[in-house]
């Protein structure tokens, strides 16, 4: 009695055992809600982390955004890979030409992760390939593109995942998220009192400025803007010169544009610098829509004279005014002056009897504000460019 009693407990862990193990769905590993962090089989030099719009290799450091989640899918050893700081996805490893860099965006792409177990896999056996399941896959022969490690390029690729290609098998570890942002620029106050700005690094994109526009109404601007464009810019960063704003301090102006290649994961911010020291302090996020319209106020405490406001086309995922960029930054001028129905005077009487006349504010071509009357060279006053 006593034997028949332990068999039929036995027969039971059994079951629980079992059923324990099929209770997953079919994602044994990596599981669901940890951190890992990926690099190509025996190279610590080769950890994945997102890289603006991309993917890119480098050894393991907690300034890059490196950790990684799977989020399991409907079908056994399929997941969504996102990057555990931005939030975005691993595109498709399923590119239009082998060799492509893989890119990350906001929209869930599904893929196939599972051990390398063919017997002539050698050492490669038990690392993973990573597979968008866009495609048929299968890892006995060419044909099917997955993650690839290009060493000399510092890049992931879509490249095939035969049994025995080694760069395209990778170790998944599970790790603790310890990101630390890298520290920001620091600006001199030299730099801020010339007004230097930070020109961002970055890509020419697939979006890009079609239009754009400053204008007011009952005078509050002086000059309107009026910006267009029949094709996309040849570089990612536009300084536009052909084409500028004054505006009033304390008033509003309409901002407008019309934006082109507009994909889900592009997005449009307007940055504005109103104290001329070559920092974008303020901003509007107009989100990923391809035209948008916003109502903007100039500080009234802001400078008078030139100064500046960005637009980025962007797609990476970054949200400063001067980090790296995918697709177009643009920089345009604006002239703020002082409320003209406030300072104006008719009519003056100078310091001999005589009447003189009252001029509006005048700049110099470095957005200093000048005296026309004793200002040699060229400068601009009541939107016309003079030259004396």
């Amino acid at each position: 009695m006593k034997l028949k009693k332990t068999l039929l407990l036995t027969a039971a862990m059994v079951f629980t055992c079992s059923t324990t193990a099929l209770a997953d769905d079919g994602h044994t590993f990596p599981e669901k809600g940890k951190v890992y962090v990926i690099h190509r089989n025996n190279d610590n030099n080769s950890y994945i982390y997102e890289n603006g719009s991309a993917l890119n290799t480098a050894p393991k450091t907690n300034t890059n955004k490196q950790y990684w989640q799977f989020v399991p899918t409907e079908k056994a050893n399929c997941y969504y890979i996102q990057n555990v700081t931005s939030k975005r996805y691993v595109q498709s490893s399923k590119t239009p030409g082998e060799s492509q860099q893989i890119k990350v965006g906001n929209t869930p792409v599904e893929f196939e992760i599972k051990p390398n177990t063919n017997d002539g896999a050698g050492a490669l056996k038990g690392f993973y390939y990573l597979c968008s399941t866009d495609q048929t896959i299968d890892n006995t022969v060419d044909g099917t593109l997955g993650l690839n490690y290009a060493g000399g390029q510092g890049k992931v690729v879509a490249y095939h995942i035969r049994y025995n290609r080694g760069n395209s098998y990778w170790d998944i570890q599970e790790s603790a998220y310890d990101y630390e942002a890298p520290a920001p620029i620091e600006r001199s106050e030299y730099c801020k009192r010339l007004g230097i700005y930070v020109l961002p690094c970055g890509d020419k994109g697939a979006a890009y400025l079609k239009s754009l526009s400053i204008t007011g109404e009952n005078g509050n601007v002086t000059n309107a803007l009026n910006y267009t464009a029949s094709a996309q810019p040849g570089s990612y960063y536009n300084m536009v010169r052909t084409d500028s704003a004054e505006v009033i301090k304390g008033k509003t102006f309409n901002l407008k544009y019309e934006a082109e290649g507009m994909t889900s994961d592009y997005t449009v911010t307007a940055y504005f610098d109103w104290d001329k020291d070559g920092v974008f302090e303020s901003k509007h996020e107009f989100l990923n829509n391809k035209s948008g319209s916003a109502e903007i106020t100039v500080p009234a405490e802001a400078a008078e004279g030139k100064s500046r406001m960005r637009i980025r086309v962007n797609d990476n995922g970054l949200d400063g005014a001067d980090d790296d960029v995918n697709g177009a930054t643009y920089d345009f001028q604006i002239f703020v002056t002082n409320d003209p129905t406030v300072t104006k005077v008719n009519d003056v009487v100078a310091n001999n009897g005589t009447d003189a006349t009252a001029s509006s504010a005048a700049y110099g071509i470095d957005g200093r504000r000048v005296n026309p009357k004793t200002h040699k060279g060229a400068y601009i006053q009541n939107r016309q460019k003079k030259i004396k």
